[in-house]
């Protein structure tokens, strides 16, 4: 069998050559999934490299670490979803604390609930008009 799948080579000639090379596109840019301009199913199915790291960090060090942060950094780290999510995990896990005092974490996560998915439908219906109307996906 084919490792990389089956690859079909087909050469124009002439006119329809050049036409074809004239019109081809490359999008070499800052964002996408890296598979625009490949030329073929090997660098498209090349090896990922694994990172590694022996790292170990105590919880005491993490908390001093956050701790060292400057207020406001802490204070705007309150108008983030994950922030809450992550505290009402420790709480629940790490201080099996029951559930009225996890109830403050669970409804600023419910009113970050209420205020985001009505926002981002918002914002992707706008962009989806948008890109019906251009054509493309591709603005900034």
């Amino acid at each position: 069998g084919v490792v990389d799948g089956i690859v079909l080579r087909i050469w124009l000639t002439g006119d329809r050559s050049d036409v074809f090379a004239a019109r081809r596109r490359r999008f070499v840019g800052p964002a996408g999934c890296g598979m625009c301009g490949l030329e073929s199913l090997a660098e498209a199915n090349r090896a990922i490299p694994m990172a590694s790291c022996d790292l170990r960090v105590s919880r005491h060090e993490i908390e001093e670490a956050v701790a060292a942060l400057p207020k406001t950094l802490r204070y705007l780290s309150g108008l983030i979803p994950i922030t809450h999510s992550l505290d009402g995990m420790r709480l629940a896990l790490l201080q099996d604390v029951p559930f009225s005092v996890l109830a403050h974490e669970i409804l600023i996560l419910a009113l970050f609930s209420i205020v985001l998915l009505p926002s981002s439908l918002a914002i992707f219906s706008y962009t989806l008009r948008r890109a019906r109307l251009q054509g493309t996906l591709s603005f900034y």
